[in-house]
């Protein structure tokens, strides 16, 4: 058990967020994890009579910021997002989005970000997911897959941590094709301090007075969005918060 200081950790989110592409690491997640039909979370297939189980050496991060060390299950995007399965001597855990600060496992850092789905500006439509920082700062930004799965019925997030639903979500994934699950919807998300995040897409009509109003603490910046200056457009939002973001920390 450590206690980890934020400066730690928002240095092992920048070493991390970036350490392979959005769609790099799904591939990793094709491990034939459970037999055909499982109803259980150890009916595991074997592999050169090694369960299949696909626990890595990870860890997590508490809501007091107390890093718990472990092994974390590698899954599909979908459930990855929503769930985090947790081992420890054997013991496995499963916890909701809302319950840690977010996890480490295979280089990769997932936070927890509670985000609005809603394109208009002041209507609900809540969620919290674990999410990939492509930019973490003051301002940042992040990533997720944004799949859906046609259920049978039609569940509330957390319902994944129901035996039933995780494996219809699994069996789901395990048979779509990689090159057509990577044709579905992703999405960015932007966070700004602790305020509830996001869709950038909320930004795609009216960008420039909408961001320099997001940015405005820094009148530099948003001067050149809102004039709408070349390398300031919203095809450089990266850009954009990056400079933010070493505005803010130097004041």
């Amino acid at each position: 058990m450590k206690l980890i200081a934020s400066s730690v950790l928002y240095i092992t989110l920048l070493c991390t967020a970036n350490a392979q592409s959005e769609w790099d690491w799904f591939s990793r997640n094709k491990l034939p994890l459970y037999n055909p039909g499982a109803t259980s979370f150890t009916d595991f297939r074997l592999i050169n009579g090694k369960a299949a189980d696909g626990y890595l050496p990870g860890y997590y991060i508490t809501l007091d910021g107390v890093q718990k060390d472990g092994e974390v299950q590698y899954n599909f995007p979908y459930i990855m997002e929503r769930m985090l399965a947790f081992r420890v001597d054997g013991h496995i855990t499963y916890f909701r989005p809302t319950e840690v600060k977010g996890y480490f496992v295979d280089g990769l850092y997932r936070e927890s970000v509670t985000f609005n789905a809603s394109l208009i500006k002041g209507a609900e439509g809540l969620h919290t997911f674990f999410m990939l920082p492509k930019e973490p700062g003051p301002l940042s930004l992040y990533y997720y897959t944004n799949q859906e799965i046609v259920w049978d019925f039609e569940p509330a997030d957390d319902r994944i941590f129901n035996v039933k639903s995780y494996f219809e979500a699994f069996s789901k994934y395990n048979t779509i094709q990689e090159s057509d699950i990577k044709k579905s919807p992703n999405a960015d998300i932007l966070k700004k301090g602790s305020e509830v995040g996001f869709l950038t897409d909320r930004f795609v009509i009216g960008f420039p007075n909408k961001m320099a109003e997001l940015i405005s603490e820094c009148p530099a910046v948003a001067a050149k969005v809102k004039a709408k200056e070349s390398g300031y457009k919203s095809a450089n939002l990266r850009k954009i918060i990056q400079e933010y973001n070493a505005c803010v920390e130097k004041k």
